[in-house]
């Protein structure tokens, strides 16, 4: 029979180790969890692997009773695996076809941001306090909230829709937290007049939300 147990990537999914009962190879993890397999056959064998649909091979080791097999493999993406074994005269099961089993991958989203406050676009003088309010949700939980901005001179020319570089952008971290909270609002009062701005000059900036794995959104 088949026992598999699938365990998360990292803590930070705050997901338990989930094992399955024996004879179910069936998998539906999210993208990086580790799946950690063993399985008991009805004689000895010498070695085993892992054949894949859309993956090369993967080995497996046998125990010293030579009638357990353990296998490991990262979730990576949507595809199929059959456990081969194969014993001291060469013989495997492949030609009995080997039971073939599902592996399901579940994304992790990127984590959403949403900016409550202000509502648009603003003139402002350039000592203004500016008021924000951010909505940060992810499924396993928000890591920080950053406000990116980039200050534009008035005789700046810039392509309309090209993108600034990503170093000429300014951060203003805001939150941080190895907590995960899966929903979480940060206020936060910008104070332009540590910007030392002129006239004319255009503040262009964007809220950021990571997750625990460092993805940000």
């Amino acid at each position: 029979g088949v026992q598999t147990c699938a365990l998360p990537i990292s803590a930070y999914t705050r997901l338990p180790a989930e094992e399955f009962p024996e004879g179910r190879g069936q998998i539906r993890a999210v993208v990086g969890s580790v799946v950690h397999l063993t399985a008991k056959t009805n004689k000895p064998v010498q070695s085993a692997e892992l054949t894949w649909d859309s993956a090369p091979k993967s080995n497996g080791k046998v125990h010293e009773d030579q009638t357990t097999v353990e296998a490991e493999f990262v979730v990576q993406k949507d595809d199929q695996y059959r456990l081969v074994v194969r014993d001291r005269e060469g013989m495997t099961n492949a030609s009995r076809s080997a039971r073939q089993f599902r592996v399901q991958a579940t994304a992790d989203a990127k984590p959403e941001i949403i900016v409550e406050q202000p509502m648009g676009d603003l003139d402002v003088t350039a000592a203004a306090k500016i008021p924000f309010r951010l909505l940060a949700k992810d499924d396993f939980g928000v890591g920080s909230v950053e406000l990116e901005y980039v200050v534009d001179r008035p005789d700046a020319v810039r392509e309309k829709g090209a993108p600034e570089a990503k170093e000429n952008w300014n951060r203003i971290p805001l939150f941080r937290s190895p907590e995960g909270e899966k929903r979480r609002i940060v206020e936060h009062v910008w104070d332009l007049a540590s910007l030392t701005l002129s006239p004319g000059m255009v503040i262009r900036c964007q809220a950021v939300a990571a997750d625990l794995r460092d993805k940000p959104g």
